[in-house]
């Protein structure tokens, strides 16, 4: 397997090279929004057959609302003000701001790099990379203003967590480079920006991790929630990850005999009619590839989420 280079001398590959460790932290988020924009695009239909293909394990199977409709009967269509229900206002002006900062930020250490650094060559590739990574926060700065939802962005969410990661990675390459190679450690302003950026990319995940998954419509009673109505499908993104809304019933639980009336009606989207309604929609294949079409989702969300925990 040939693996290419990216820096002089220095593999893709080569996480203990310090122009490395920039790249792919300046070129992976940005790889990611070009992807977003690229599907998002009119395209032809060869290619767009190829990109639903992509897309279609990722998809979910059976929405809330389109259990909702089945359950309620055919007369209980879902409400259009959840449909057009837009986020607190504070959820869209942090998001923005804070992303809008980092892109200022980026540009910044673009423009400061040009004009300080040493050799042409090196000041134009920091430079690049720097707006480079300005581009995929600009993104994150018009996402939430463009397409304002209530529920968590799912897109931000992974672009987020990718920040997050290479951040770290540069992040602890300052103090790898210094305790392995002896490099000096940088001025106080470049580690103090660095814990900061991460303070920041931080801040946006909890602020995600906050948000519903779902918002109730009119044919669900809100103060049903946690005690008739599974809280599952109305608990944050915080709470499903940690399984933190099942917390109410095993407390209850462990002092009291739960009876029937105690436990929580399965969500919609588990109830048999509305999964075989969904299923049934399903013509492509045989059986086996109709049951993965089904559960593809929730196959990569067990390994995903198995592998982190």
């Amino acid at each position: 397997m040939v693996i290419p280079r990216i820096c002089p001398g220095s593999y893709a590959l080569d996480f203990s090279d310090t122009c490395v460790r920039g790249a792919w932290s300046a070129f992976t988020p940005s790889a990611f929004v070009l992807l977003l924009l690229v599907t998002r695009i009119p395209l032809p239909k060869p290619i767009k057959k190829i990109t639903t293909f992509i897309k279609s394990p990722f998809q979910q199977f059976l929405t809330l609302d389109d259990a909702l409709e089945v359950t309620v009967g055919p007369e209980g269509e879902i409400d259009e003000l959840k449909k057009k229900r837009r986020p607190a206002t504070w959820v869209t002006f942090v998001l923005t701001t804070i992303a809008l900062f980092e892109a200022a930020v980026w540009l910044g250490v673009g423009a400061y790099r040009i004009a300080t650094e040493g050799g042409l060559e090196r000041r134009w590739w920091d430079a690049s990379r720097a707006g480079i990574t300005a581009f995929s926060w600009m993104y994150a700065a018009t996402r939430p203003l463009t397409h304002p939802k209530p529920t968590p962005p799912y897109d931000l969410f992974t672009l987020y967590i990718i920040h997050m990661g290479v951040g770290v990675l540069e992040f602890g390459g300052i103090f790898f480079d210094h305790n392995i190679y002896g490099e000096p450690l940088p001025g106080t302003f470049v580690i103090v920006s660095r814990a900061m950026n991460l303070g920041a990319i931080l801040a946006l995940l909890v602020v995600v991790f906050s948000l519903p998954l779902n918002v109730p419509s009119e044919k669900v009673n809100v103060e049903d929630i946690g005690k008739s109505v599974s809280p599952e499908d109305y608990t944050s993104l915080w709470g499903w990850t940690s399984f933190h809304w099942v917390h109410p019933l095993v407390k209850r639980g462990t002092y009291t005999t739960l009876n029937e009336p105690d436990v929580w009606a399965l969500s919609p989207t588990l109830q048999s009619r509305p999964v075989f309604t969904a299923f049934s929609k399903i013509t492509r294949g045989g059986l086996v590839r109709r049951l993965l079409a089904a559960n593809s989702l929730d196959i990569i969300l067990d390994f995903v989420l198995t592998f982190v925990s």
